[in-house]
């Protein structure tokens, strides 16, 4: 049988890992779980057009049932609000979520290509944005961070490989797509971190590095490692950078987290398939807060972990359900200047807030 090529994308909506996409290619099943064949030429080409919808997200094996009780960990549960209320569809394969200085917390929504601001109690302040490639609009939109002394909004145009840049109120300011300076240009940007000095990092997955730029784009710093090197990206995806600099990114298929200096030199990784302490199950979402800790969401285990700055695992709390600090695929997450911590519960099709115990 030919091999076929997979839309990694799409592999990510489905919540799969590595393992499980490649072998449902080898056996011809890729469409029946929404995988496209298509390889990047294609992908390339169909830019601007309008791309399907996801199918439903990934529901519990059969007989899986909701964790008795949720770990809590140094964290209590706080609220939650549905996006049906606000009228969003579901936020299914985005990474995408970051708070402001003044608190308020943005959401990408993927399926309508849009951003949307909500208050820390979950009131909806506004809303940006609409499908397409021309100023201001997305063609599946990604990541999401506010940088800057005067701050900035950030987005990942993931189909579109660039990023776009906006006032907090939603208007457009700018964008670039990587071939500023010697970058060269994005193929696939995901996730994008504000950076201290007012500038921000991208994960650009298919090109197997992360970029540092300015806050208006000029080019600082790539991190491109050699397949036989140690600190190789293996699709990286998210990424945070921690209160000394450092750089912490998520490598979903490979289970693992890796950490960079501020000039990109390798320190050390941790984290391999599983569902144990300091194991993951397809990790995806990261935050850091004031302390320094880092919050990695553990998508396919329905929890969050917790972890010091050197990668010891300090607590964790979720588990499968639908009840409150329970969570179905879970996938965004961002910190705001209180240390409460917001989750995009995407298989809930809700939004939980968390705040220190």
């Amino acid at each position: 049988m030919q091999q076929q090529q997979i839309d990694r994308s799409s592999a990510w909506a489905a919540g799969l890992s590595r393992r499980h996409f490649t072998g449902l290619a080898s056996l011809g099943l890729v469409a029946s779980i929404g995988m496209a064949a298509d390889t990047e030429a294609k992908k390339k080409k169909k830019k601007g057009k309008k791309k399907k919808k996801p199918q439903a997200p990934p529901q519990a094996p059969p007989g899986r049932t909701p964790t008795p009780e949720p770990e809590t960990g140094d964290y209590r549960f706080a609220a939650a609000w549905k996006l049906a209320d606000y009228g969003m569809e579901q936020v299914r394969t985005t990474w995408g979520m970051a708070t402001d200085a003044d608190d308020r917390l943005y959401v990408v929504d993927d399926l309508k290509h849009q951003v949307h601001v909500f208050s820390a109690a979950g009131e909806r302040l506004r809303s940006w944005g609409s499908v397409g490639t021309g100023t201001g609009q997305f063609d599946w939109p990604m990541g999401v961070a506010v940088s800057g002394i005067v701050p900035s909004v950030y987005v990942t145009d993931y189909r579109a490989d660039r990023v776009l840049r906006f006032d907090v109120s939603g208007n457009y300011q700018g964008m670039w797509n990587g071939s500023e300076g010697t970058a060269g240009v994005f193929d696939g940007p995901c996730g994008i971190a504000a950076s201290q000095d007012g500038g921000v990092w991208v994960a650009d997955d298919t090109r197997a590095r992360i970029v540092k730029f300015s806050g208006t784009g000029t080019h600082v710093l790539t991190v491109k490692k050699r397949t036989d090197e140690p600190g190789y990206l293996d699709y990286p995806t998210s990424l945070v950078e921690g209160p000394g600099g450092d750089v912490f990114v998520v490598e979903p298929f490979a289970c693992r987290i890796k950490q960079y200096t501020s000039t990109g030199a390798f320190v050390h990784a941790w984290g391999s398939e599983g569902s144990g302490e300091g194991q993951f199950q397809y990790p995806t979402g990261i935050a850091c807060n004031a302390s320094g800790q880092l919050l990695v969401v553990d998508e396919n285990n329905d929890r969050i972990q917790v972890f010091d700055p050197s990668g010891n695992f300090v607590t964790m709390w979720g588990g499968f359900g639908t009840g409150p600090g329970k969570f179905s695929h879970p996938r965004g997450i961002a910190i705001d200047s209180t240390g409460a911590v917001y989750v995009g519960d995407r298989g809930n099709e809700r939004i939980q807030k968390f705040v220190p115990a």
